[in-house]
Order: C-alpha cells, then sequence, then structure tokens
C-alpha cells in the first residue's frame, strides 16, 4: 500500500506579543521581506514537484494547489512559497492557513537556472527548512513545527469543558478543518494543532469569546488582508488548572473593541471581541482558534477542549471529510455548526403596542416599541404566538429603534384566540435575544382564512410538510437524489406527513436513507401520507425526478425464479421497481399460457393469491409484473413450479362446531409463525397466534356442509398489525372447496388495533354441499416495522345462526357506488350487516367551511361510529371518531375545502368488520358554516378570583351549526404556553365549569367555544389575580326610638384587595325572618333607606362582597323601634283639601310635619301659591328630617282635575327643588304628598318656600 504524505502548510503567527504587565499594545513588527511576482518558471517547477507526489499527498489530489505569495532572498537563490489549496468545483480558496514550500535555482549548484521545489513530502524538508534564513521565514513557524515542552504538555491530559462556539447563538458557520491542520493541509504540527479549530463562512463575521476570561495579550493594527502581520486577542482563564490561553487569531483590522485593548480587562463568555479576517499566514476570511497552556506566548500546544453547543463526538467539532477519512479522530460529523453562545449581552426592549387584552376585528394590529444593545441592534422581528405555543416571524423587519407599524395577523392564518404580539432583536454581533421580547396579549376575532401552505412549488418541484393537508414546517425539493434528510431541512428524517408535488416531476419516497427500504412513487399532491403504503412519519430519502422519466425494470423477489413451491401453501408474490405508481400481477400457467389469476391496480409491491392447482410431478407457471407511470409501463415476468400433493387431511369436523382452543388446538394445521399458545395479553387462554415477523397458514381440518341449510362462519380476533391499512402485515381468509384450492375470501384491515373483536358473520352459503377448509393467512410481506404481536385467532364458530336482516336498499360500499348528496343535506342509514360501508359523496367549493356531523348516540343509537373524508383522488383529508373521546362519541369534521371538486365520505363502525346491526342507524349531516359562535365570559366579571374553588361561567351562542363545546385554557403567566384545563360540552348549565383550585391559580385565562365546523371563537381575561380575603363590613347605631316610619342605615364596608363589589342588607321584624332587602347598593360607603310601620320593632344587619366572590360575615345587628304614633303639625286639620288651603306668600317659609291627624299615614298639604305675573318661580321644599320626601303637583282651580305641573323628590330625604313658569297671572293650589306611600313621622319634616326665579350666568373655566 503507496504511503500518503499530506501538504505542508505553513502557519507563520507574527510575534508581536503584548506586554503582559505593562500595555496590551504590541510593538510594530519588523521589516519583513518584499514579495516577489510568481515567475512562470517557478510555478512550472512547483507543479512538476506536485505531479511527482499526486498519488502520496491527499490534498494535491482533492485541490488544486497555487501560488499564494513569494518571499525570494536578495540574491535569487531562494525562495520561500506560500501556498493555497483551491476546490476545483466552487474555484475558491479553502479558509485556513497556507501551505509552504522551499524552491532553490539550480543554477546556484552548478547544475542549471531551473528552480528545485522541496515540499514536506520530501524526505529532505526537515533539513531544507532548517536551512532557511530567518530574514525569510519567522522563527515561529520553524517553532511550531519543534515538539513541545514538558511545561506545555502537562495540561494535554485534561478535558475542559464549558466552551461555546464563537460566533452569535443561532447562526451557522462552516468547519473548514480540526484535524485538517496535521493531517490534512498541515499549517502545524500534531502537538500544537490537535485540537485546533478553523471557522468560516465566507465573510468577516462577529467573533464572542467562547469562555469567561481576561484579556492577557492582543494586537488590532495589521491591515486587513496582510500577509505578513496577524490580529490576534488572547484570554486568559483562571478558572482553570492550569490556566489556559483562549487564541483567537487572523483578527479583522481596529475591530476588537477599545475597552478590550488592555490587559487584565475583564471579558464575558459571548461578549464580543472582534471580527473574523485574513491577516497573517491565511488564505481567506477565517476563525483558528484553540486553547494552550503557554504563559510565555499567545502561540502554544492546543488542549483538548470540548464545547457545550456541539452534539457529536462529546462536543468535539468534526467536519466530514476528515471523519470519512481518519475515522480514529471522531466518526461523527457536521460539516457546518449553529452556535448556541446567545451572548454575554444580548439585546433588549419592549413594546408600547398593542394594548394588552386589545380586540382585534381585522387581523391588523399596530405595534410600536423599542429595542436596545451595548452596541447596536440591526434587526427588530415582530413575532406571534397562538395557543399552539408556536412563534412564528410576522410582517416585515424593522432595522431602527424606536419602531412602529402594523402587522396583519391574517397573514399567517391566526385562527381566533390569544395571540402574544412581541420581537426578537439582533445585535451588531448576531445575537439574538435569547427570549421574545415585549410580550403582548390581543385577542383575535378577525376570522381569519386558513393560511396556504408555507411552501409553495413550481411544476418542477415537490414540497415536503410535517403535518398533514400541507400544515406545518416545510422544504421544497426540486429534480435531483436525497440520499438522506439533510436535506429536508426543518421536516427532518421520518417526519413527512403530506407532500406537493409538481406537474413535471415525480416524488420517489424511501423509508430509509441511500434509497432503500420500501418506496413509493407519487404523481399527485398527497394531503395525508398516513394512508399510504410508506406512510407517514417514514420518509429518510427521496428522489425528484422528471415525469418523463419511465419506471425501472421490476425485480421479482417472491417467489424466486425456478423455485419449487408445495401446492397446500398460500402463494405471495413480492417486487421491487422505482418509480411505478402503479402494479399488476399476472399468473398464468406455463404450459398453455392459460391466465389463471389477476390482481391489478396494486398500490403496493406485494399480493397474496391463495393456492394453485398442481399435477404430478409438479405444474409449472409464470408471473408477470408489470409497473407503470404516467410516462411508460415496465414488465418483468418468471417461473415457478407447484409439486403436489394437496393439504393432507384430517377428521372430518361435524356441524355446528365450535371450539375456545382452550384445551387443544383442535387439530388445525399450522405453518410458518402460526403458534398455538397463551397471547401476552391480559387475561388470555391458549389461542392460535401468528407473530409479526414472516408468514404463515392455518389451517382446519375438513368440514362438510349441508346442500339445503347454510352455515356461517364467526371468531374472534385480536389484531396488533403494523398499520391498519392493506398493504403490510395482510391478513386473510381464504376457503378451499372440494377442488382444494384456497381462494381469498375476506381481507382484515381498517380494525382497531390492540383490542378484541369479534368478525363478521361470514356467510359459506356458496359452498353447501362441499367438503371445505378454512385457513388463515398471516404475512408481513416484507422484513420492516415487524416487532408487533400479529393476529390472534379464538373462539371459532360455525353455525348455522343467522345474522339479522339488514340488507341495503341501495348498497353504496365504494366510491363508484357513493350515494351523493348536497352540502346542507341530511340522510339516515344504518351499518348494517357487519362490516357495512357506507359512502357518500358531494361537490364542494375550495375555502368553503364545512361541518361535517354523524348523530348517532346523541339520537340514542348504540352506534359508535368513525367518520373519514375523502378528496377527488381517494386521498385521506380528516377522520375523526369521537368529538370529545368517552364523552360524545359522534364523529364530527370540520374542515376547510381544498379545492373545488368531488369529496367522499365515508361512515364505519368503530368495531369494524364486526359491527352491524338493524339497530345502529345514524344522521349524516352537511352544513356550511363560516361564522364563528359568539362567547362572553361572565364569571369572573374582573379579573379577581375566589379564594377556594372558583367558577367559571360563560355564555355561548351559534346561529350556524351549534355550539359543539367549550375549551377552557389557563396560563400563569404569558412566558408560559397556554394550557387546557378543561373542556365543556353539557350546556344544561349554562357552560358552568367550577375549578380546582390548584389548578386555576393567579395567570391568564381564555374560554372558547367551538362550533361544529371548527369555527372558535371565545373571551378573554389578562392577569387574573386571586383574592384570599373576605371584606368587613360595620352598620352604624339606630336610635332607641324612630321617631318615622323611613328608617336610615349607614355602613362602611372595606376590602385590601380587589375591593367592595356589593352589600347586602337584611330586616328582620316580629315574624323573626331575616328579609333581604331589594335594590342593595354597590357602594363601600353610604346609607339607604328602610320604610316600616308605626309601632314596629326592627332589627338590621349587613354583608358586603368583593369582586372576587368573598363575602364578609354578617355585620353586628342594629335595632330600633318606630313610634307607636306621630304628631302632627299645627296646620294638620285644615289643608289636607283644597277648601283648607294654606296661602303662602312670596319668600315666605312654613314647616310642616308628614303625620296625617288620626292614623297619621296618607298626610296632604295644600297651599295656595300668587302668581303676579307671568314670571318663572322657584319652589323649594327641603327635607329636614325623618326620610321626608314629597311628590308636587300643581293645580289651576281647587277643584283639581289634571294637574298642570307634577315634580317628585329623587329619594327618601332628598329635597326637591324646581322651577315653574305660570301661565297667567293669578293663585295656583300645590298639592305636597309623602313621594312613598307608609311615609310619616313625628320627625318626617320638611319646609316649603316659593320665590322669583333668576337666571345666573357664570363663566365657563378650563385649563
Amino acid at each position: 500500500m503507496a504511503k500518503y504524505y499530506l501538504l505542508a502548510l505553513g502557519l507563520s503567527l507574527t510575534a508581536l506579543l503584548v506586554g503582559l504587565h505593562t500595555s496590551a499594545l504590541a510593538s510594530p513588527p519588523p521589516p519583513q521581506p518584499q514579495t516577489t511576482p510568481v515567475e512562470s518558471t517557478l510555478e512550472a517547477a512547483l507543479q512538476e514537484k506536485i505531479t511527482q507526489h499526486e498519488l502520496e499527498v491527499l490534498a494535491f489530489t482533492l485541490y488544486r494547489v497555487k501560488i499564494e505569495r513569494v518571499v525570494e532572498a536578495p540574491d535569487g537563490s531562494l525562495a520561500v512559497l506560500w501556498l493555497a489549496l483551491v476546490d476545483p468545483t466552487t474555484g475558491e480558496e479553502v479558509p485556513a492557513e497556507p501551505g509552504l514550500a522551499v524552491a532553490r535555482r539550480a543554477a546556484f549548484q552548478g547544475l542549471s537556472s531551473d528552480w528545485q521545489v522541496t515540499l514536506q513530502a520530501d524526505a529532505d524538508w526537515a533539513q531544507t527548512l532548517a536551512e532557511v534564513p530567518d530574514d525569510l521565514l519567522d522563527p515561529e513557524v520553524r517553532a511550531r513545527y519543534a515538539a513541545p515542552s514538558a511545561d506545555q504538555l502537562q495540561a494535554l491530559a485534561t478535558v475542559y469543558r464549558g466552551y461555546k462556539l464563537p460566533w452569535a447563538g443561532g447562526l451557522k458557520k462552516r468547519l473548514s478543518g480540526s484535524i485538517g491542520h496535521f493531517l490534512w493541509y498541515n499549517s502545524c504540527s500534531i502537538d500544537y494543532c490537535r485540537y485546533a479549530y478553523d471557522f468560516a463562512d465566507g465573510t468577516m463575521f462577529p467573533i464572542l469569546a467562547a469562555r469567561g476570561g481576561t484579556v492577557y495579550m492582543a494586537k488590532w493594527d495589521c491591515p486587513n488582508g496582510s500577509e505578513t502581520c496577524s490580529n490576534y486577542i488572547v484570554l486568559k482563564d483562571v478558572t482553570t488548572a492550569p490556566t489556559t490561553y483562549q487564541l483567537y487569531l487572523h483578527l479583522a483590522y481596529d475591530s476588537i473593541p477599545a475597552n478590550l485593548r488592555q490587559v487584565g480587562a475583564v471579558v464575558r463568555q459571548g461578549q464580543y471581541i472582534g471580527n473574523a479576517d485574513d491577516t497573517g499566514y491565511s488564505t481567506g476570511h477565517h476563525l483558528h482558534f484553540h486553547v494552550h497552556t503557554n504563559p510565555t506566548w499567545y502561540w502554544g500546544s492546543s488542549v483538548d477542549i470540548r464545547f457545550d453547543d456541539v452534539s457529536i463526538n462529546d462536543g468535539t467539532p468534526r467536519n466530514c471529510y476528515e471523519a470519512s477519512r481518519w475515522p480514529a479522530y471522531g466518526t461523527q460529523c457536521q460539516d457546518e455548526y449553529v452556535s448556541g453562545n446567545y451572548g454575554a449581552f444580548p439585546p433588549t426592549g419592549n413594546l408600547v403596542l398593542p394594548a394588552a387584552g386589545e380586540v382585534i376585528t381585522n387581523g391588523r394590529v399596530l405595534i410600536q416599541g423599542t429595542a436596545s444593545d451595548d452596541i447596536a441592534v440591526t434587526r427588530i422581528q415582530p413575532i406571534v404566538r397562538g395557543l399552539d405555543g408556536q412563534w412564528r416571524e410576522i410582517g416585515t423587519a424593522f432595522t431602527t429603534s424606536p419602531f412602529v407599524g402594523e402587522i396583519d395577523l391574517c397573514t399567517l392564518g391566526l385562527p381566533n384566540g390569544p395571540v402574544d404580539v412581541a420581537f426578537y432583536a439582533w445585535d451588531y454581533e448576531g445575537n439574538r435575544s435569547p427570549d421574545p421580547l415585549g410580550v403582548r396579549t390581543v385577542l383575535n376575532r378577525s376570522n381569519c382564512a386558513p393560511p396556504p401552505p408555507a411552501c409553495s412549488i413550481t411544476s418542477s418541484q415537490v414540497a415536503l410538510f410535517s403535518q398533514p393537508n400541507y400544515q406545518g414546517t416545510c422544504v421544497v425539493l426540486g429534480v435531483g437524489n436525497y440520499s438522506n434528510a439533510g436535506s429536508f431541512g426543518s421536516v427532518g428524517d421520518n417526519a413527512a406527513a403530506s407532500i406537493l408535488v409538481g406537474s413535471n416531476v415525480r416524488a420517489l419516497l424511501y423509508d430509509l436513507p441511500n434509497y432503500e427500504g420500501r418506496t413509493e412513487a407519487l404523481e399527485a399532491n398527497d394531503p395525508d401520507l398516513g394512508d399510504n403504503p410508506l406512510g407517514s412519519g417514514r420518509l429518510s430519502s427521496l428522489k425528484v425526478q422528471a415525469r418523463s422519466t419511465v419506471p425501472t425494470s421490476p425485480s421479482l423477489i417472491t417467489p424466486a425464479y425456478a423455485a419449487d413451491l408445495d401446492q397446500p401453501d398460500t402463494l405471495f408474490f413480492t417486487f421491487r421497481t422505482e418509480g411505478a405508481t402503479r402494479y399488476r400481477v399476472d399468473v398464468r400457467r406455463h404450459s398453455d399460457d392459460q391466465a389463471v389469476w389477476t390482481a391489478d391496480n396494486l398500490a403496493a409491491p406485494a399480493a397474496v393469491l391463495g393456492t394453485l392447482p398442481a399435477a404430478s410431478p409438479a405444474t409449472k407457471y409464470v408471473w408477470r409484473v408489470t409497473a407503470s407511470n404516467s410516462a411508460s409501463t415496465q414488465a418483468a415476468e418468471q417461473s415457478f413450479e407447484v409439486f403436489p400433493p394437496y393439504l393432507s387431511g384430517g377428521d372430518l369436523l361435524t356441524l355446528p362446531y365450535q371450539t375456545t382452543f382452550n384445551a387443544d388446538n383442535g387439530s388445525w394445521l399450522a405453518s410458518g409463525v402460526w403458534q398455538w399458545r397463551t397471547p401476552p395479553l391480559s387475561g388470555a387462554s391458549p389461542a392460535w397466534v401468528a407473530g409479526g415477523n414472516g408468514k404463515g397458514d392455518l389451517t382446519s381440518p375438513p368440514i362438510t356442509l349441508p346442500a339445503d341449510r347454510t352455515y356461517y362462519l364467526r371468531f374472534r380476533y385480536y389484531a396488533d398489525a403494523e398499520t391498519s391499512t392493506p398493504y403490510w402485515d395482510q391478513r386473510w381468509l381464504q376457503i378451499a372447496g372440494n377442488d382444494g384450492l384456497f381462494r381469498n375470501v375476506y381481507a382484515f384491515y381498517e380494525d382497531p388495533p390492540r383490542t378484541w373483536l369479534e368478525s363478521p358473520a361470514i356467510s359459506l352459503a356458496s359452498y353447501a354441499g362441499q367438503t371445505i377448509r378454512i385457513r388463515f393467512h398471516h404475512n408481513s410481506l416484507d422484513a420492516y416495522y415487524n416487532s408487533s404481536l400479529g393476529w390472534v385467532i379464538d373462539d371459532l364458530r360455525i353455525t348455522a345462526d343467522a345474522p339479522p336482516a339488514c340488507a341495503e336498499s341501495t348498497p353504496n360500499d365504494t366510491l363508484s357506488t357513493a350515494t351523493p348528496i348536497n352540502p346542507g343535506q341530511s340522510v339516515a342509514g344504518v351499518i348494517c350487516p357487519a362490516g357495512d360501508v357506507d359512502i357518500y359523496r358531494f361537490g364542494g367549493q375550495a375555502g368553503q367551511r364545512l361541518a361535517i356531523r354523524l348523530d348517532a348516540q346523541r339520537d340514542g343509537s348504540p352506534l359508535d361510529a368513525v367518520l373519514t373524508l375523502y378528496d377527488a383522488q381517494g386521498n385521506r383529508l380528516a377522520e375523526s371518531d369521537d368529538l370529545v373521546e368517552g364523552q360524545m362519541n359522534d364523529p364530527v369534521i370540520g374542515i376547510t375545502l381544498p379545492a373545488t371538486g368531488t369529496y367522499y365520505l365515508k361512515v364505519r363502525a368503530w368495531g369494524h368488520p364486526g359491527t352491524g346491526d338493524p339497530g345502529l342507524t345514524y344522521t349524516l349531516q352537511t352544513q356550511v358554516d363560516a361564522a364563528p359562535p359568539g362567547l362572553t365570559l361572565t364569571r369572573p366579571t374582573g379579573i379577581w378570583l375566589t379564594n377556594g374553588a372558583p367558577t367559571v361561567q360563560a355564555e355561548a351562542s351559534d346561529t350556524g351549526s351549534g355550539v359543539a363545546l367549550v375549551n377552557i385554557y389557563w396560563r400563569p403567566n404569558a412566558r408560559s404556553p397556554w394550557q387546557r384545563l378543561a373542556q365543556d360540552w353539557n350546556d344544561s348549565d349554562g357552560w358552568t365549569w367550577t375549578t380546582n383550585p390548584t389548578t386555576l391559580v393567579e395567570g391568564d385565562l381564555y374560554v372558547e367555544a367551538v362550533d361544529f365546523a371548527g369555527n372558535r371563537s371565545g373571551d378573554l381575561r389578562l392577569g387574573l389575580r386571586v383574592d384570599t380575603t373576605p371584606p368587613s363590613v360595620t352598620l352604624e347605631a339606630l336610635p332607641a326610638l324612630n321617631r318615622s316610619t323611613a328608617v336610615r342605615l349607614t355602613w362602611t364596608a372595606q376590602d385590601g384587595e380587589s375591593g367592595v363589589a356589593g352589600l347586602s342588607l337584611q330586616a328582620r321584624g316580629a315574624d323573626g325572618n331575616w328579609q333581604t332587602l331589594s335594590g342593595s347598593p354597590s357602594v363601600p360607603q353610604g346609607s339607604a333607606w328602610y320604610l316600616g310601620a308605626f309601632g314596629q320593632t326592627l332589627a338590621f344587619r349587613a354583608q358586603a362582597q368583593d369582586w372576587a366572590g368573598n363575602l364578609s360575615p354578617w355585620s353586628a345587628e342594629r335595632t330600633t323601634q318606630i313610634e307607636a304614633a306621630c304628631q302632627p303639625d299645627p296646620y294638620e286639620g285644615g289643608d289636607d283639601t283644597p277648601a283648607g288651603a294654606i296661602r303662602l306668600a312670596m319668600d315666605e317659609r312654613q314647616e310642616h310635619t308628614l303625620c296625617r291627624a288620626g292614623s297619621g299615614l296618607g298626610d296632604e298639604d295644600w297651599l295656595i301659591l300668587e302668581a303676579a305675573d307671568t314670571h318663572p318661580l322657584l319652589v323649594t321644599l327641603t327635607s329636614l328630617g325623618g326620610g321626608a320626601a314629597l311628590r308636587a303637583e300643581i293645580y289651576a282651580t281647587a277643584a283639581g282635575g289634571t294637574p298642570l305641573a307634577t315634580f317628585a323628590a329623587p329619594d327618601l330625604g332628598k329635597s326637591l327643588f324646581f322651577v315653574w313658569t305660570p301661565p297667567q297671572p293669578g293663585a295656583y293650589y300645590l298639592r305636597l304628598t309623602p313621594l312613598v306611600a307608609g311615609l310619616a313621622g313625628s320627625e318626617a319634616r320638611y319646609s316649603v318656600q316659593y320665590s322669583c326665579a333668576h337666571q345666573l350666568y357664570l363663566p365657563w373655566i378650563s385649563r
């Protein structure tokens, strides 16, 4: 084997050291030799030497070598060549330290004038290098190839952790080399660069400290691009033992911040320390980084460091070329690395708008805020988050602060509900704020349309999506081959759930990398890969080919060419081809080309036949596979032979026949994976079990059926298959008649997994009068995903018990026989007999929002139904079992139709295929419903929650499909995701939910109503708080004797948290029962009047309630007794009628008592007012005590009649003032009565007075 040498690249780091204890600024570099233009003869000599070593030096094989710079001796006898590696594909220089070669002119050795070049691969390299004068090659370069000192080696055995990649978090850089320093481009020896790393991205990117420390050395004044002078910074880290020194090399001119140009300046991990460039001996912008323990120089032997944000090789970066060539240094690899170094001083900021809790009805939100950083903010990106908790970028990024603009929630199709609005900010170094800034929550009620797919394609592209119906993360891929999921972007490996396929291409999907494993070809969009042969979440490699590409010729697998098969065994066929969308299998007899069996329109490359006849000694057959796509058809065929004898006999079973397989195996014959054993299931007894991996037949003894009677086969079974689709882990019931040939009778799929099921009643009428054998065939068909239990058969019966009669009037079990319906129409159906499915078709419009609802158990039917929606191509769009599992078992699908066209609905029983009965009725209805429901939170009314078990209550309604359920969400704060605490589907209690006090505590609350179309809308409470302290209330004492029927109650209520929301006042009379007074007040301090009766003894108490619903204890009782009778005023006896009216002079003031002679109640006071002219009169009725309050009526004459005017006091104890204009001069009658009946008492006093009214105009003063 040829020994490979590697191109020697020399790294010369100019010794411009910073004083350790004085100044961080290095002295100017010594004069450097002048660079000489490259002579053609020198270039030719180099290429000739490279040709000699081309098979030995790996870099010469992979890259083109060019002379970057020549440093020639003054006499022209010697030259030092600095070499660069050029990628022949891209033409770009490899960003690393340059290679080194030495050239001598042969003429100076007495030979010729041609150059002779020495490379590191040459045997005399060490001697040649040593002979180069110091003025041509810096001594530092040679020092790097010398063995390190004992001091430098002391730390090499230690692993140092806690480093992060030295650039901004979230950004990606390329690892151009690590062990390549000494194995590939050999810029320094293994002793110095074993743990050195070169990072690049083609730019002068900002550099962050990989770990904290203090500035130890620094140089920053070398011009960018300098080939003789290199900028660097060294950070000292005393937290390690021994002390370590971080070297950041090839920095840009003047990019080290001014505050870091002093020895001892503290640097935090993630702090900006400069920009990458290619100063010094370097090719291309890159950062050279390693850590050493040499305190005397900026350069030293690298020590083993690990990066916390590197997930491979225990934190050691390695590119894939290095890992593939030198796996001993680490087999895991990445060419690019994303930093987790989010900076010591990340940007900060806040939002001013939108307002918290703002309701958005048109999608548009005004956003305003500020962002700041220690250096500069370069980008501000608005983001939003809905109930799903996923932050999404929205709108255009801002570049300056402060900022203001508008975002539209409907551009992302955000559903109704709470939306958090925030922003990310980036600083100069590229650090993004670690967390969203300025989070504000708004309530979206915009009823936005669903968003289009996040990825769109051209006719020559495909798009992969992580969720069904083209939702979730996505990636667009053009024509090409993608051998692994590394090209699938954020979708990732084994995660694709739906796919868009361009009209000019075909997608070939593979479930293993490198185009291995199962494969499937698609020429059309597929919204749900879950019902496909490949399945959802199983894509690991992909080919996108032109639609004109023909499928590959089928590779026939089973049965193999010229296979010898025993006639009793069930035949099955497997094959492989790429690019075909449909398959067909034909079997013909070889001797006469007679077709004997066909399986057409297969979606997966497998088919199960049954058995074929065989004559002695054997019968030869040919099987042919035709693989088709839209471009062409490919076919292949091969032969096999079937040998007799037929299946061995057994004891004839008598009818009716029944076996539990508990005591014995029933004399059934088993092959392959079938075993009679107890399955590993709870409570199971012995049964026949077919393991999940492989194939096998379970065959009954012979059974003779009478000709005059129909028998039925039934059994219990348990299925634990790979999927419920018909493609893999196929399970067949087969029956052989008198001819002994087993034929497929029933395929089991779409049955619920991992549960015991009853089979349908399989009619044996077509075998009447024959001797039959029953067979269960289980076949995994390939070697993938076969770890499940398989198929269990138990409790088998063959009886004449007929199933319920329930023949469908119009069979609609297939897409071609689907029953047509229209949106808005209701149809009745029944699942009968067992195994029945009903399929309906309807036309829909793109963007239509539909509620598809099946009512069965809701109407008293025992049917537990499953409802599935398909598009015109038969692709599954949605499936529903229960609206709320275990509670609302009827299925509902709410969907926005993706396209205009035909759609299909399939109804089946959950226990399919064994469930079916005339009583399993249902009603299916479709309804167009685009309007969201309405919901208003009625409790809590504000932000305060009751201490204990708070109650959430809402009012919800929907004018379309109806409210299906109400969801209750909560979160502790805006930084946390929403949690659904409960669902309420019972509106009999008014959408009320009493919470567990440990689940609903302080935080945010959102309650939403969802209708049967899936439309939703809700109400929001932000900043809920729990009030743990009840309020207090004091009712003031009352007089022992109250000389009025009106009792004034005065209170003071207090609450230190949520505040007083209301007051309850109660009174107790002679009956001893407390009665709540109507119109309870809501003010914390105040008074109210209670109207009693003469001679009554009364007690009063008060109770306060705060805004959280907490109740105070009842106050101390206050009692009083109302006087037995009242004392009339001096005017009483004559002024009760118009005839006895008292004449009141202008400006005269009279006092009266509301007390009628005798009973005291119903007092009337009549007075005469004199109007000298029609000037307005001001009448003043002042309450003087006892709750006196009046109603006033003015009459033209003593005869009464209709009053000219009527006035009333606002409440008990309130005075009355009014202005009245007489229609003409003269006397008018004023009638005064109590404001309310029953108001009377010795202290129920008032005064009356009237005068001329005068208007007074005052200036309006505003400030």
